[in-house]
């Protein structure tokens, strides 16, 4: 969410311009914010928060590569 120079929401609002269909799945290392959560919500995307698991790592991943 959180980069130099861009914000996660660009760089998100970026890649589906090109490729509406692209699966997305932000990562934070933020306790809970509420812009995070608003961004994640209102795109219908997951937020994975730090710090993570290899396991929960991978099971974000299926689950945001999983087709609808």
């Amino acid at each position: 969410m959180v980069m130099p120079k861009r914000t996660g929401r660009e760089v998100f609002e970026s890649l589906r311009a090109m490729e509406p269909a692209l699966p997305v799945l932000f990562s934070t290392g933020y306790a809970g914010t509420f812009e995070e959560e608003t961004i994640a919500r209102s795109v219908g995307i997951a937020l994975l928060r730090k710090p993570y698991s290899t396991a929960e790592l991978l099971a974000a991943v299926r689950r945001t590569l999983r087709p609808a």
